[in-house]
Parts: C-alpha cells; structure tokens; sequence
C-alpha cells in the first residue's frame, strides 16, 4: 500500500505532470497499466451513448476487434456482441503466419543443423561442432563447443559428453540425448554454460554402435552405408561385460553386414554374366541366320546382299 506520505507529495504535483508520470509508468508495466485501466472505469466509466454507439455497434465491433491478435482472445469475453464479433473476424488468426528464419551463414552453410528454442524466445541451434544461442533478431548471444564436459561434482564423474540430439530447452538449461565414453547413450541436462548438471539412462544400460561401410566400385562411383544400432543392456551386468558384449555384437555385425555385401556383389556379377552371355547368345544367333541366308542366296544362284556404303 502506498505511504500517505508519498500519496500527500504526489497530491501536490500539477495534474499534467501526474498525468504525464502515471502515463509512464503505466507503459512501462502491463500489470500497472491493467490497474489503471481498472481505476479508470470505475471512477470515469465511458458515457452510455458512446457505449451503445462505437462500443456495440455491429458495424464497428468488427473493425475494432479486426487487428487484435490471438493472445488478445480476453475481449471476447466481454460481452455477447464482442464475442459474435471476434468470432467473425477470427479466421486471420488461426493462419499461420510465415515470419523469415534468417540464420547466420556461416550456421547454415554446409551444416546439419538441429534447433529448439526456450519459452523465453531465445533459439538453441547446434552444428555439427557447436551449440548456439540465438536471440529473437538471429544474433548469437552464446556458443560452447558441441563436446561438452560434466561437472565435476560428487555425483558424476568426469567424462566427455558427445551431443547429437537436442530435445527442448528453458531459460536455463537444455535438455538432450548424448553419448559418454564407452557408446553409452545417456539424457543430459546442461546449463547454457555447457555443464551437464544431470543424467538419465532409461532402463538400464543403453549403448550405441555407429558402423561406417565404404565400398568403391569405380573412381567417380562410391558406396557409402552408415549403420547406427541401439541396444539396451541389463544394469546389473558390470561396464567391462557390457562392453565387450557391445564389441562382440558389433563384430557379429560387421561380419554379417561384410557377408551381405559380398553376397550382393557375387549376385551383381553372376547378373553381368548372365547379360554377357545373352548377348553373346544374340550375337551368334545373328551370325547364323546372316550364313544361312548367305548360303541359301548362294545355292539359288542370286548373288548375296552387300552391305550399303
């Protein structure tokens, strides 16, 4: 509550310059200025006339409520008439609208690019080496590298964090899947300094295999497989089991994947072969039929057909 000390100083002011201060400081605070308005109606309400005629006029309601956006949907619910009208003029609102993501380049060039952004209109963009933070203008206000580290507290070990999958993010942290030491994939959350502050592992264990396969056929064809499987071990197997369970199933997989593209390629070429010998097939067919009607040209006496020039 105000002081009557404060209250009797203000009370001696011009009306202009209280008028003028209140102005200003109900522009710089919404809840003040929802205050004042409040203030306003009660001891100055409009004159009914004005009311009846601009106010609940069918054909101004519309024009009046027209700009208004959707977060402005409380004007609906003033009156019957204002809810009809906004009711007309809603359809503008529920499009879309289409706003320009102007990035900077060198974040967009030649970079995967995963975003998210935080309920405070900041953008969390991360490349493929580097998380940023945005601003609603697209200037970055923050960049930390894409490998980050957690803290070292007593609940976590010092161990480095590979970043491949923001999920959402706040005012103060950012939330997504990574990668410690060992393959295993773990849910991080990091402040926006890059220090995970904490880890979740849903259901045990869950380690990630990553195969790359480059196969060269010709100089200008390549083959390029990249494979990444996911698997979910038991919590109570020890870190040395899992881990070589995960290098004996990458193993495994390897060769089953080696054995498949040998397979492909001996089909491949059995299919090449099949063609050669088809047309070779087709070529000594041609050749007979061309002796056939050479010989039969021959015996009746009518010289065979030459070539044209």
């Amino acid at each position: 509550m105000p002081s009557s000390r404060l209250a009797a100083r203000l009370g001696q002011l011009p009306h202009d310059v209280l008028a003028d201060l209140a102005a200003r400081l109900c522009s710089e605070s919404p809840a003040l200025q929802a205050t004042a308005e409040e203030c306003m109606v009660a001891h100055t309400p409009l004159p009914h006339e004005l009311v009846e005629r601009v106010l609940l006029s069918p054909d101004l309601v519309p024009h009046i409520l027209g700009p208004l956006e959707a977060e402005d949907g409380a004007a609906a619910a003033a009156c019957s008439q204002w809810l009809a009208g906004w009711n007309v003029t809603n359809e503008p609102r529920r499009r879309l609208k289409q706003v320009p993501l102007d990035l900077p380049e060198d974040l967009v060039a030649g970079n995967c690019l995963d975003m998210t952004c935080t309920p405070g209109g900041r953008l969390v963009v991360r490349t493929r080496t580097e998380v940023h933070i945005l601003d609603h203008r697209m200037r970055v206000l923050q960049t930390m590298p894409g490998d980050l580290r957690r803290s070292n507290n007593d609940s976590m070990s010092q161990t480095d964090m590979d970043m491949y999958g923001l999920i959402a993010a706040n005012d103060g942290a950012m939330f997504s899947c990574c990668v410690a030491t060992g393959g295993v994939e773990v849910l991080c959350r990091f402040t926006h300094d890059g220090t995970a502050t904490a880890t979740y592992q849903p259901g045990g264990q869950r380690t990630a295999l990553t195969l790359r396969i480059r196969l060269r056929l010709r100089p200008r064809l390549r083959l390029s497989l990249r494979l990444r499987l996911s698997l979910r071990l038991s919590p109570s197997l020890s870190p040395s089991l899992s881990l070589s369970l995960s290098l004996t199933l990458t193993l495994a997989l390897t060769l089953a994947l080696t054995l498949a593209l040998t397979l492909a390629l001996a089909l491949a070429l059995a299919l090449a072969l099949a063609l050669a010998l088809a047309l070779t097939l087709t070529l000594t067919l041609t050749l007979t039929l061309t002796l056939t009607l050479t010989l039969t040209l021959t015996l009746t006496g009518q010289p065979s057909p030459s070539p044209s020039p």
